[in-house]
């Protein structure tokens, strides 16, 4: 591995500081955006349901409510608890592929 971003060098893992700064900044961006819209979206569900309207569409912007329902789940963990068998005998595996976790220290 040598595309100039990430290094290994000596077993150790080299990056540039200016990428780590880059990857911080980006994470500052999104989060920042993130917010933004979850206020935007706030802002126009709450102007529809005063309104009424369950759909509105501007300019190439579609927006739905949808309705609030009930989710149901099982209780794994009661079942894992009270009903070990049968929680074994309904258990499914499903592979997962390996990640990466960026946390940003201040």
């Amino acid at each position: 591995m040598n595309n100039g971003i990430v290094k290994i060098e000596n077993n150790n893992i080299v990056v540039a500081e200016e990428v780590i700064q880059q990857i911080k900044d980006f994470t500052k961006i999104k989060e920042e955006l993130d917010l933004k819209e979850k206020e935007l979206k706030q802002d126009l569900k709450e102007a529809m349901e005063e309104l009424g309207l369950k759909k509105f569409i501007v300019n190439g912007l579609c927006a739905t409510i949808k309705e609030a329902t009930i989710r149901k789940s099982l209780d794994t963990t009661r079942i894992k608890e009270e009903m070990p068998d049968i929680y074994e005998e309904y258990l499914k595996e499903t592979p997962v592929s390996s990640s990466i976790t960026l946390t940003i220290a201040d």
